[in-house]
């Protein structure tokens, strides 16, 4: 049998915290946020960039951004309850 993702086999504490978890989905959807307004400001600056490739990384981060904040609201709601 598999152990859940996080666990060691030996019952021994989590190799990754729920904590860590949290602060790389929101250093990830941070670095989507800088992505997409470094590609928004080459566009408008003239540089090689499609708009496509713009929309498509504006959209991914604003996914990102409300997946994240899904996450904490349901956080905060099991806190409360």
């Amino acid at each position: 049998a598999l152990a859940p993702k996080g666990a060691k086999p030996s019952g021994g504490a989590p190799v990754a915290s729920f904590a860590g978890e949290l602060a790389g989905a929101m250093a990830q959807v941070e670095s989507s946020a800088k992505a997409s307004d470094d590609l928004r400001g080459k566009l408008l600056r003239g540089e090689n960039v499609e708009l496509h490739t713009v929309a498509i990384q504006a959209q991914h981060a604003q996914a990102s951004f409300e997946l994240l904040l899904q996450v904490r609201n349901k956080l905060i709601q099991g806190y409360q309850e």
